[in-house]
């Protein structure tokens, strides 16, 4: 491998350090949650709108940055992102109240949606043509270890340190990531800009609305429960709260391993949703908090994976029609 090679793997790999440590901070609040609201004076569910409110204007900044920061350098904007939201992990470190830290998980939100909608274009921009699958999957394979290693490791640190050295320690990785790009990531030009009329002709298209709300569905019920895991699983009397970590690691192992059930989803969702059923089930018998966290969310993240192909088949069109179109 060339040095030029070796530089442009480098980078893809700081994206997929940076795309980790921004869904570690969407998450971050999950492992925490009990510590957070006891420090802070607050109920437990006022506290998980740190989560939901973080996934609602991340997905909202996500579609706008579309048409607002097209005609912006790539490299700098990126590294300036990964700058605000350490920033923003530093200043809920220093939250003594839930308005703060909701007004810095809102501006980290914000950089969230920027950052995603970029993020896998640029790792595939940057990357050798035969080699673009591989570098958008190590970025979105960030995704994957921020559930399973990042949430859990969250977790641990706030056991031992407390939740405001956990936020602590996720803004000192955003930074030494924010260097890495500064230094490793090359110049990329902006592309053309979308304007508000292509993205709101996406919006209406009506064979896409089905999959919009089952998506948006799907996932608020799932998250809804992944929030308050935490605390869920802290007042059952058997866990001992070393569990807490190991059940948060086997959540997004299952999660990591539903993601990648695409194919075998596609020819037998109906004998994986059966199976996970008799699997939470069975887990009634026993130690239902062991089976039903990891087995509901190994489904959803596949059904999610499924439904992302339709969507995307939708919006491509038939195999045959794009023969008939010459592709």
């Amino acid at each position: 491998m060339t040095g030029s090679a070796l530089r442009v793997w480098l980078a893809v790999i700081v994206l997929g350090v940076a795309s980790f440590t921004m869904v570690t901070t969407e998450f971050a609040p999950i492992g925490l949650l009990s510590q957070i609201a006891f420090d802070l004076g607050q109920d437990q569910a006022a506290v998980g709108l740190a989560v939901t409110l973080y996934a609602w204007i991340g997905a909202a900044s996500g579609l706008l940055s579309a048409v607002l920061l097209q005609r912006c350098p790539r490299k700098p904007l990126l590294v300036v992102l990964m700058l605000v939201l350490s920033a923003t992990n530093l200043a809920a470190m220093h939250s003594h109240s839930l308005e703060a830290l909701m007004l810095a998980r809102a501006v980290g939100a914000v950089v969230h949606g920027f950052f995603w909608a970029m993020a896998a274009a640029i790792a595939a921009q940057i990357a050798p043509l035969d080699r673009m699958g591989v570098a958008t999957a190590i970025v979105f394979g960030g995704i994957s270890m921020a559930t399973v290693i990042g949430v859990p490791l969250v977790n641990l640190i706030g056991q031992t340190s407390g939740w405001r050295t956990a936020f602590g320690v996720i803004g000192a990785v955003g930074l030494f990531a924010s260097g890495l790009m500064a230094g490793l990531l090359p110049q990329i030009q902006a592309g053309s800009p979308t304007g508000w009329r292509a993205l709101a002709a996406v919006l209406r298209r009506r064979d896409l609305r089905r999959i919009y709300a089952v998506t948006a569905f799907m996932a608020a019920a799932n998250f809804a429960a992944y929030t308050f895991i935490e605390p869920f699983l802290g007042q059952i009397p058997d866990v001992p709260p070393v569990m807490i970590g190991v059940m948060l690691f086997g959540f997004g192992g299952a999660g990591f391993l539903g993601k990648r059930s695409d194919r075998l989803s596609d020819r037998s969702l109906h004998e994986i949703r059966y199976h996970v059923g008799t699997a939470c089930a069975l887990g009634s018998a026993g130690r239902p908090w062991m089976v039903w966290p990891s087995t509901g969310d190994l489904f959803g993240r596949g059904l999610a994976r499924h439904l992302g192909h339709r969507g995307r088949s939708v919006v491509r069109g038939p195999p045959d029609l794009d023969l008939a179109r010459g592709r």
